[in-house]
């Protein structure tokens, strides 16, 4: 069980170095669980320090 424990928190400390691209960075992303057969949400800070960009849509292979 600790393992496991070790191996999330690992995890989840490397995931804001995994979600940055071209001057978009990703972090504080967090969602509560839905209810079965309703629609959940995620909120998420982005910080963009290049050029300006335009979020035209967003997805997740787990919805």
């Amino acid at each position: 069980m600790r393992r496991l424990v070790f191996v999330a928190a690992t995890l989840l400390a490397a995931s804001p170095a995994l979600a940055q691209k071209n001057g978009l960075e990703v972090a504080h992303a967090w969602s509560r669980p839905a209810a079965a057969g309703r629609v959940g949400v995620a909120y998420l800070t982005i910080t963009d320090t290049g050029a300006p960009d335009r979020l035209t849509g967003a997805s997740s292979p787990v919805a």
